[in-house]
């Protein structure tokens, strides 16, 4: 992966700043603005993959907003197993507090809600992991039902765990860089959210070739 190119591509674009304006304000609005970010970032993907000289969307399109509706309701669907294991340690909490009081109860009830942090924070760096995979899935066809071969999920990632882990890296740099825009009294995240969801995007795009 070139990590050179995937900062400094978005600046040799012609109008760039009007193109990470757009995106940015639309990204901003509650929701929507994430749906619509995350199917701009499958259109990105797939102009790196195929080479297209202008690489960043030059106006917007409901059908970045479809492609995200359906892609941010695959993400849903991989977020059930969390949401079924904190539903069970929840579970054991209420029951924890109906059998004990006190101090035990205190201390009983205060683990099981760090132990679900604790499983809420793993769970997303996983999640973060293997979403390339369910991504490029998707791009294949455009099908939400490919996307749910968890065995081709899982054979994807085995067989370029390295190259993953290096997305898993990158993503995580990409929410700094978007977070920055929030101490420039917020106004900041027009730019710094577009910037690296379009870093992110690229890397996904060069990898996305050998699949």
């Amino acid at each position: 992966m070139d990590f050179t190119r995937a900062i400094t591509y978005v600046f040799r674009e012609e109008k760039w700043w009007k193109k990470l304006l757009i995106t940015g304000l639309i990204s901003v609005i509650p929701i929507v603005g994430l749906i619509y970010l995350i199917g701009w970032i499958s259109e990105v993907v797939l102009r790196v993959k195929w080479g297209d000289y202008s690489v960043l969307p030059e106006k917007p399109s409901w059908s970045f907003l479809k492609e995200g509706i359906k892609l941010f309701l695959t993400s849903l669907i991989y977020i059930i197993p969390y949401l079924i294991v904190s539903l069970f340690i929840r579970f054991i909490s209420w029951g924890w507090s109906l059998i004990f009081s006190g101090v035990i109860e205190k201390f009983g009830v205060g683990f099981f809600g760090f132990l679900n942090d604790a499983v809420a924070l793993v769970y997303f760096f996983i999640f973060l992991y293997i979403i390339p995979a369910v991504l490029y899935l998707y791009l294949d066809h455009k099908n939400v039902r490919d996307t749910l071969n968890f065995k081709r999920v899982y054979q994807m990632i085995k067989n370029d765990s390295k190259t993953f882990l290096s997305l898993l890296i990158s993503i995580i740099l990409a929410i700094i860089i978007a977070s920055i825009g929030v101490s420039l009294f917020y106004i900041g995240v027009i730019f710094t959210i577009p910037f690296a969801a379009a870093f992110y995007a690229h890397l996904l795009g060069q990898v996305s070739r050998g699949y």
